[in-house]
């Protein structure tokens, strides 16, 4: 994914969600492009934080049938989703 067309801020914005959501001591600094966010511990529960801080903060509606896995495995696949949303 060519993240140079994705706002710096909106990106960072992402990482604070996920951060907020997992919680457990996990910094921005850890979240890169390729990590699976189920290895810092993200589970159902943290999906639906996680999802709802998107929502709020971007105005995006996220069908539940978009949710598969391959998003959460890896940060882009992430971001990747919520940029389609916007």
């Amino acid at each position: 994914m060519d993240f140079e067309s994705i706002s710096q801020q909106r990106y960072l914005s992402i990482k604070e969600l996920v951060v907020e959501a997992i919680g457990g001591g996990v910094q921005a600094e850890d979240i890169k492009g390729e990590t699976n966010l189920y290895d810092l511990g993200l589970d159902s529960f943290n999906v639906i934080n996680l999802l709802v801080g998107i929502e709020a903060r971007f105005g995006a509606t996220i069908a539940p049938e978009e949710l598969t896995e391959d998003v959460f495995t890896r940060f882009d696949g992430l971001v990747s989703m919520v940029e389609k949303h916007l």
